[in-house]
């Protein structure tokens, strides 16, 4: 029986890399290249490095994404689209006072805006702080930012008028580092460390929706049904997710459970479940599942869990996130030896995938569609002089 803390561990290097505080860790060091046998290459040249775009389609078909060209951004961690132009990003503070930290003078990371259309121009601090801020993720509407400020590998929660860089904070309780998301354009809802679901709006207004007490006792009685035992590491929630009136998330056992608002029933949907990524209609989802303990299956389902086609397989899956309409899914794969590596957008129409040729196992986890779902966002960390550089990749397609 594990604890909750190796659960989280066992969802790899996604959890650890989004906290630019944990940059020094190496559980993202996958193992194996991407694997270039029988493709065509496209090599594109820029100033001061040469970036290749893998190109390997099975059968030519006409959902084939192509990639158009991708740009560096050296030294910020790319996190989310303003606009089609504009993103928000994570970079150290150099007006802020350093602090010392292992022996070395380190800068707060705080948000700004970097204008991709303007170059030349300053990035825009967000809210200047001594705090590590982080997480950065827009409402739909683009008027609210949900951020963090971290503390090793926790944080609290806040989110930000865009309008008037006021913030509130989401409750006092602790969060994990890179949980959350948007209900709808002024509520967010996420998991506790405590174990607890919590949503709040954009005034502050906090409601815990399913206490760790009620997790508890409804995860028992769903053991009983089923005649086995339900450990304590059951309780470490991940994945809360809200479409309509029904709740989603994975136990520390990987269990997919289903919470009615209404009703206050609960269910479990899935078992081995290491991530459910639900299309913004919740008419599709993308299920990564454990399949053994070196292997994880990718699949897309659709509202009722159906499996409708396989993506991918591999050591860690991660970082998945559907396009503005639904069609397009982008996610990363890290496998052992020979296996597939990389970062591939895949069309869930047609099933075929494009490899993008950008550094997976060094990867954030974090992939983020621009509003007109033509380009991404993704970052890394790469070790240079004993320090982790973040990168951020701006992918435009064709």
């Amino acid at each position: 029986m594990r604890d909750a803390n190796k659960g989280k561990r066992k969802r790899g290097a996604a959890f650890l890399l989004l906290n630019a505080c944990m940059l020094v860790l190496t559980a993202c060091g996958g193992q194996g290249t991407m694997n270039g046998d029988g493709t065509e290459r496209e090599v594109i040249k820029k100033p001061d490095k040469t970036i290749t775009v893998i190109d390997n389609p099975p059968v030519e078909t006409d959902h084939q994404m192509e990639v158009a060209h991708i740009d560096e951004l050296k030294g910020i961690q790319g996190l989310d689209w303003l606009s089609e132009n504009k993103i928000i990003v994570n970079k150290d503070n150099i007006k802020m006072k350093p602090a010392t930290i292992e022996g070395e003078q380190r800068y707060p990371r705080n948000l700004y805006i970097r204008d991709l259309a303007a170059p030349d121009q300053e990035d825009k601090v967000l809210v200047e702080a001594p705090d590590n801020q982080s997480f950065a993720l827009l409402s739909a509407d683009k008027k609210y930012l949900f951020y963090k400020k971290n503390i090793e590998d926790t944080a609290t929660g806040y989110i930000m008028n865009m309008a008037t860089r006021e913030s509130v904070r989401t409750g006092k309780g602790e969060l994990h580092a890179n949980e959350g998301e948007w209900i709808d354009n002024e509520r967010v809802i996420f998991s506790l460390i405590t174990g607890s679901i919590v949503t709040s709006d954009v005034t502050g207004h906090t409601e815990v929706v399913l206490p760790v007490e009620e997790i508890v006792q409804n995860a028992t009685k769903a053991s009983e049904r089923n005649a086995t035992i339900v450990p304590k590491a059951d309780y470490s929630i991940l994945n809360a997710t809200q479409r309509g009136s029904t709740v989603y998330y994975t136990s520390g056992q990987d269990k997919l459970y289903a919470y009615n608002l209404e009703t206050k029933e609960k269910k479990i949907l899935e078992r081995k479940v290491i991530w459910f990524v639900p299309t913004h209609d919740n008419t599709q989802t993308a299920l990564v599942k454990r399949t053994s303990e070196t292997e994880m299956e990718l699949t897309v389902t659709d509202s009722g869990l159906q499996k409708k086609l396989t993506l991918a397989k591999g050591t860690q899956i991660y970082g998945m996130s559907w396009s503005p309409d639904g069609t397009k899914l982008v996610y990363m794969v890290i496998s052992q030896g020979d296996g597939v590596n990389g970062i591939f957008v895949a069309d869930t129409v047609s099933g075929k995938t494009t490899p993008i040729a950008v550094d997976a196992k060094n990867g954030s986890g974090l992939l983020r569609w621009s509003p007109s779902g033509s380009k991404l966002l993704t970052s890394s960390a790469v070790l240079e002089d004993n320090k982790y550089i973040f990168y951020t990749y701006v992918i435009s397609f064709q």
